[in-house]
């Protein structure tokens, strides 16, 4: 075969695959809105973070709160009431994930996340580097760079005081890295502190979805065609109404239903418009059927491969999130620790004299728990 003609084989070949990638181009796209259950899948009604081993740590911290705070998704239980818990624990119980501890903050926080967060590793490395060039009349111009890279990793170890079990902790990285140029000298480095900034923010970004629910944006293809409404349905998606946008895919597949013999290519857009409408419209179990209609019609169509891939994803995270909220709305446990993780009656005494010495119980209280321990035996 000439090479002309092994060219044209090649085009014929990739044709329907670029008219595919040309698709998703040339057509709009909508977004679908999908909620996510905390990443690290803790129901408590609050969070208390352990107070910060160094002043870095308590900065992050600090930020962490604030903005917690600020989007009011939550309680945050005041980190200085959380650190006169710990005191009252006794020393090692600062970071502790112990039972005894574990134990004590259930009863002074009540069901809660309990957060230990220190920083690990905060090392900034600098190089420079010059680089000539030259202009067309010889003019030799000297640039140079002052780059910095930070190399930040965070540790973050959660636990849940009304179900009494410890999660695996969690490694969390970041490496900002910026620069400085300059033609006229030695350029000044970077500031440290943009890069503690910059490693804060991402940071601060993972621990907020690994505690919170937080959204996805899916972005969809929605055809605009001529045919079938189309046009004027992705018109009022484009608006956010999408209750319109259902109106009109809903009768544009009516169309296709009575034009048997219309075009292949416009039907299948239609029907698989309505799925996407329908995933607007918040039910993915309606939506599913015509997507996967229109990819068994066309299943070489990425777009459709994908929007029956999507919407199977979809289904399961509602399924993930309603099961979050399920179990966040029932009444957690008394005990935070199970019977093989309770401490010792010894001890349990030790504590209550403890607590009995600080004028924390009243004679009552403290004979009433003391009797409690001692059946124990």
């Amino acid at each position: 075969m000439r090479p002309a003609s092994l060219l044209a084989a090649a085009l014929l070949g990739a044709a329907p695959l670029s008219a595919q990638f040309w698709s998703e181009l040339a057509n709009p796209r909508v977004e679908v809105r999908l909620l996510h259950p905390p990443d690290l899948g803790i129901s408590a009604p609050r969070v208390a973070f352990a107070p910060g081993g160094d002043a870095d740590s308590r900065d992050l911290i600090h930020q962490v709160v604030t903005e917690m705070v600020r989007g009011g998704r939550i309680e945050v239980v005041d980190p200085g009431r959380v650190g006169h818990v710990l005191r009252d624990l006794g020393p090692g119980a600062r970071s502790g994930l112990d039972p005894a501890t574990l134990e004590g903050l259930h009863r002074a926080l009540g069901p809660a996340a309990y957060v230990v967060l220190d920083i690990d590793r905060m090392a900034v490395t600098r190089s420079t580097e010059s680089k000539e060039s030259k202009d067309g009349k010889g003019v030799i111009t000297v640039t140079r760079t002052a780059k910095a890279a930070l190399d930040f990793i965070a540790l973050l170890q959660a636990a849940d005081l009304g179900q009494g079990r410890v999660l695996a902790p969690v490694r969390l990285e970041a490496a900002p890295a910026e620069e400085n140029t300059s033609t006229t000298g030695a350029p000044a480095f970077p500031r440290d502190g943009d890069l503690r900034q910059a490693a804060f923010a991402q940071v601060k970004a993972r621990i907020l979805r690994l505690l919170l629910p937080w959204d996805e944006e899916l972005k969809l293809t929605f055809f605009d065609d001529d045919k079938y409404r189309m046009d004027q349905a992705a018109k009022a998606a484009r608006d956010k109404d999408f209750n319109r946008t259902l109106v009109l895919a809903q009768a544009g597949e009516a169309e296709v239903r009575a034009d048997e013999r219309g075009n292949p290519k416009y039907r299948q857009r239609a029907i698989y418009n309505l799925g996407v409408a329908w995933m607007l419209a918040g039910d993915l179990d309606r939506a599913l059927p015509f997507l996967q209609e229109a990819q068994v019609a066309n299943p070489d169509a990425s777009i459709f491969r994908d929007g029956v891939k999507e919407c199977h994803r979809a289904r399961s995270l509602k399924a993930a999130y309603r099961g979050w909220e399920q179990q966040r709305t029932q009444s957690p446990p008394v005990q935070a620790v199970p019977p093989s993780g309770r401490r010792s009656v010894e001890d349990r005494l030790e504590e209550l004299d403890r607590l009995n010495r600080k004028g924390l119980l009243s004679p009552k209280e403290y004979a009433d728990r003391r009797a409690a321990i001692l059946r124990e035996l």
